[in-house]
């Protein structure tokens, strides 16, 4: 008898389940599948192939363009030729996006498919912003959604920073753009505010790719897009025929800034060629005149007029920024500024430079992460005054270093950005550059009111 109840157990065990509980286990599975893809769309989606279907160097690809839905709006963040950025929410998920509101004219519509064709090339990049999402509106008006960066104000920024912060800072800059050329793209409009920095995070992206450019040998360029007081004497001069070393004579401008607080170090002039008799005032004529014979392309009046000497960056230590200012620092920042490409150091090059070798130290520590090595306290970013008036290179008028030459109101300082009208719009105040200074200033005797050089025992030699 207790063999005969055992077997009806073992029996009742190995029978099939009844279609009830088949029911309920289908039920708890699909429930679990619908969490599941619940979960993934709550998720901010960060954009990378397959999302299109073949990019190449013509822009032919295909955008799966969402719905704007998903985003909340914030405050309005900046503006510029392209249109507007604000900043936003993923709603799902509460992550913070920068929201780049296209402009919708047919030529705006073609830079914003060559962006997107760019930042799929370099989506992976150290220190290059990241793309989550290409979204449109009820309108059809078409967004680009970004990580979001809590970036400090460069025009304070840059007056308060340490010589640890200026190395680590540059290499990051110098390492997106060597990943960029090796991916045969060239930024061209490489300017601070397009470098956002976190500076408590100690990150930095490198934005704006709206203008950058495709590197092929042998390739000519049409436009000379960028930024003037950044711009390489290449593009100044309309040629042809350049390539990724625009992009490290503006990063060399950056790092100039940097090194002496001088914002801007080159004001922005009304045209090309007073930009290059600007240029001369520092680094000299006789190697410009020398670059534009090897290439074929005739000097303009006004630059071959001038008969200027290089000047030293000694000339433009003080008291404030000399604990900066070191000699491979200076013999870094003549290579960047060399006005021959050819002879210009490269991106890649320039992160095996002797300038970096603390950065570089510090990274190959067995404990040390490449934020964590310079993590210093931000302290406290002191307001830019407002009544400050700029000279020249970005000098004040007493010659001393001058993190000054901003004034805070509403609007866009750049040559080529101008403010876009929007419905999401709202007034924010914002530092600029004050109008630029007089001629006179301009081409007066702003190097000879420079008399540091004495002081300290810096070489700026190649």
């Amino acid at each position: 008898m207790a063999k005969d109840k055992s077997k009806s157990k073992l029996k009742s065990r190995s029978r099939p389940k009844t279609k009830a509980k088949k029911a309920a286990t289908k039920t708890k599975a699909e429930l679990r599948s619908k969490a599941k893809a619940r979960r993934r769309k709550s998720r901010l989606r960060v954009v990378r192939p397959p999302w299109v279907l073949k990019p190449n160097d013509d822009g032919a690809f295909t955008v799966h363009w969402g719905s704007l839905a998903k985003y909340r709006f914030g405050e309005h963040l900046g503006s510029g030729s392209y249109g507007e950025v604000f900043l936003g929410w993923h709603k799902a998920s509460g992550v913070p996006v920068a929201l780049k509101e296209m402009r919708e004219e047919e030529d705006e519509r073609n830079r914003t498919r060559k962006e997107i064709n760019t930042l799929l090339r370099i989506h992976d990049g150290p220190n290059i912003v990241r793309l989550y999402d290409t979204v449109r509106d009820r309108e059809g008006v078409a967004h680009l959604v970004f990580e979001h960066v809590d970036e400090n104000r460069w025009q304070s920024l840059y007056c308060v920073l340490s010589d640890t912060d200026i190395r680590t800072y540059m290499y990051k800059l110098f390492l997106a753009l060597a990943y960029a050329h090796d991916a045969g793209v060239v930024h061209r409009d490489i300017k601070p505010a397009n470098v956002l920095i976190d500076h408590g995070r100690r990150k930095v992206r490198l934005i704006d790719w709206g203008c950058a450019g495709l590197l092929r040998p042998g390739k000519s360029f049409t436009r000379f897009p960028g930024t003037r007081p950044y711009k390489a004497p290449e593009l100044l001069l309309h040629i042809h025929q350049y390539g990724a070393a625009v992009d490290v004579w503006s990063a060399g401008i950056v790092f100039a800034s940097m090194l002496f607080r001088r914002i801007p170090f080159f004001t922005g002039m009304q045209s090309d060629v007073e930009q290059l008799v600007l240029y001369t005032r520092l680094l000299g004529t006789a190697k410009l005149k020398a670059y534009v014979d090897s290439v074929g392309v005739a000097l303009p009046g006004a630059v071959k007029r001038t008969a200027h000497k290089v000047k030293s960056f000694r000339a433009l230590v003080t008291d404030d920024n000399h604990d900066n200012v070191s000699s491979s620092a200076l013999n870094l920042l003549r290579r960047t500024l060399a006005y021959n490409p050819e002879r210009r150091i490269s991106a890649a090059a320039a992160l095996e430079h002797e300038y970096f070798d603390p950065v570089r130290r510090a990274a190959e520590a067995p404990t040390a992460s490449d934020d964590s090595a310079y993590d210093d306290d931000p302290g406290h970013l002191p307001a830019v005054p407002d009544d400050a008036i700029d000279f020249g290179l970005g000098f004040s008028s007493t010659g001393e270093s001058s993190c000054v030459g901003y004034s805070s109101t509403s609007g866009s300082g750049s040559d080529s950005d101008a403010p876009r009208a929007s419905r999401r719009r709202t007034t924010t105040g914002s530092l600029v550059p004050l109008g630029r200074s007089s001629r006179g200033s301009l081409f007066g005797s702003m190097w000879s009111d420079i008399s540091y050089a004495s002081r300290y025992d810096v070489s700026d030699s190649l």
